[in-house]
C-alpha cells in the first residue's frame, strides 16, 4: 500500500489520507498561529502518519508547500504544490470557481459524498478545509492513476 496526504495549506489546514486502493483513511483540520508554527506542525502531523506516505500535495500559495516539502525531506516523501483552479473545476464544476463561498459550500458537498463512498467512517463535523483537502486528494489521485 502507499499513501497520499493532500493539505489545504494555509494557517487554517485542512489533511486527508488517501491510499492507492482509493480509501479515505483520514481527514481532519488544523490550525498554527503563525508560519513558523506551521512546519513544527507539519513535522509532528508527519511523524504521525504510516510509514507508506509516499507523496503530499499541498494547495496554496509556495511557501505553505516549502513549508511541508522542509518536513518531509526526512522521510524522502514527494511534495507537489497545486493551485486551487488546478482540481476545483475538475472536482466541483463550475460552482469551484463562482466564488469562495459557492466553492466552499461545493467542496463539503463533495467531500460528504466521497466520505460516504470512499471512507469506512463518517465525520461528525467536516471543516471548510478537511472538505477541500479530501477534494484536492481524490483529485490528485486519480492524476496519478490510483
Amino acid at each position: 500500500m502507499a499513501a497520499l496526504l493532500a493539505v489545504d495549506g494555509g494557517l487554517r489546514t485542512g489533511l486527508a489520507v488517501w491510499d492507492d486502493a482509493g480509501c479515505l483513511r483520514t481527514w481532519r483540520a488544523a490550525r498554527f498561529p503563525r508560519r513558523r508554527a506551521l512546519l513544527a506542525g507539519a513535522r509532528t502531523i508527519l511523524r504521525d502518519l504510516p510509514d507508506d506516505l509516499v507523496a503530499i500535495v499541498v494547495e496554496g500559495d509556495r511557501a505553505w508547500a516549502d513549508a511541508w516539502s522542509r518536513a518531509a525531506r526526512p522521510r524522502g516523501v514527494r511534495v507537489v504544490g497545486v493551485q486551487a483552479a488546478d482540481w476545483r473545476v475538475d472536482m466541483l464544476g463550475p460552482a469551484g470557481l463562482a466564488d469562495a463561498r459557492a466553492a466552499k459550500r461545493a467542496a463539503g458537498e463533495r467531500a460528504r459524498a466521497l466520505i460516504a463512498a470512499r471512507a469506512a467512517r463518517g465525520a461528525p463535523h467536516l471543516s471548510h478545509d478537511a472538505a477541500e483537502a479530501i477534494c484536492l486528494g481524490y483529485w490528485w489521485a486519480n492524476q496519478l492513476g490510483w
